[in-house]
């Protein structure tokens, strides 16, 4: 098995949590400069995710909200590799710090109690 193969995709991830981040799916018709996000090859048309890039087939929309998919300017892309790891670090970070809060303020408390029952644990 390759090195690469074996590497956690952070992408993979935040589109098994979130979904994919597709562009142009209320589009009435697609034109030949979205062929980046959208293509439409025998009825279906094809998405590109923009977090994962994984190509994704859906059926043409029966009520369109617009008439083309966004130019690629308005566009906003979802984090990817690097920034998308780091946010998920963070957040594994932050948790496990809440952890830690609650176990030791716990353990405080069961101290303190035992403190104050001092003189009835002797006995």
């Amino acid at each position: 098995m390759s090195r690469r193969s074996r590497r956690l995709s952070y992408e993979l991830l935040g589109c098994g949590w979130h979904g994919h981040a597709l562009v142009g799916t209320d589009a009435a018709a697609v034109r030949q400069e979205d062929d980046l996000v959208v293509r439409e090859q025998a009825g279906l048309r094809w998405h590109r995710c923009l977090r994962c890039d994984a190509w994704l087939p859906q059926p043409v929309p029966a009520s369109p909200d617009r008439p083309f998919p966004p130019e690629r300017a308005e566009i906003t892309l979802p984090l990817r590799g690097r920034e998308l790891r780091e946010r998920y670090v963070l957040r594994l970070i932050a948790v496990d710090r809440v952890i830690h809060c609650v176990v030791l303020a716990a353990l405080a408390v069961a101290v303190f109690v035992f403190a104050a029952d001092h003189a009835m644990l002797q006995e």
